[in-house]
């Protein structure tokens, strides 16, 4: 890999939910100068899988990246996100001054028959409810996942391997808005035709 300019590597107290958060934003915003989930310094210092007692588990940032590995084909497509904004000062996490709540990217299949979207709720402590509203298309929700925990700080062990994890969930009915956890990543697959 070749870069025109040096990486900043996002790091987290613990690697936990935190770091899933901002290693899906990194990879779907297309953010230059962070280091793109998938490569293997991402997965570094706890990202990736543990191993405990011989028993090994995801960390929440594998559960995005396998959140997003099934992405791949699927090209961006205009989206227009309005949320609110906030500042916080968390422990573990990097110190933000008025931030969007929403990080989100909408991508279409190569048939153009289902479009994702991936919404990031990146505040630390307060749930979001999303409207979603495509122009020009009719679009039922099909299926949902989530990468989400207790806390920003959620890592996951031993005891608790599923703490933060990837679940399957119930889509909205359509035209319900979006119900997104605090720092958590949320795809929804919807059918256009």
């Amino acid at each position: 890999m070749k870069l025109s300019k040096p990486l900043k590597v996002i790091e987290t107290e613990n690697g936990g939910l935190s770091r899933a958060v901002d290693r899906t934003e990194a990879r779907f915003l297309d953010r230059e100068d962070v280091i793109a989930p998938g490569q293997n310094e991402a997965l570094l210092d706890g990202g990736g899988l543990s191993k405990q007692r011989e028993v090994v588990f995801g960390q929440p940032v594998h559960h995005a990246h396998v959140l997003y590995g099934t992405m791949l084909g699927l090209r961006p497509v205009p989206s227009d996100v309005r949320c609110g904004r906030y500042t916080a000062k968390e422990r573990g996490i990097a110190a933000v001054e008025d931030a969007p709540d929403i990080d989100a990217v909408a991508l279409l299949d190569g048939t153009g028959e289902e479009l994702s979207l991936i919404a990031i709720n990146t505040h630390p402590r307060d749930a979001v409810s999303v409207e979603v509203a495509m122009k020009g298309a009719a679009a039922r929700p099909l299926r949902a996942r989530i990468v989400a925990g207790p806390s920003y700080m959620t890592r996951n062990s031993i005891g608790e391997p599923e703490a933060a994890s990837l679940r399957t969930i119930d889509p909205p009915a359509a035209g319900a808005a979006l119900e997104l956890p605090s720092h958590s990543v949320t795809e929804v697959v919807y059918r256009m035709r």
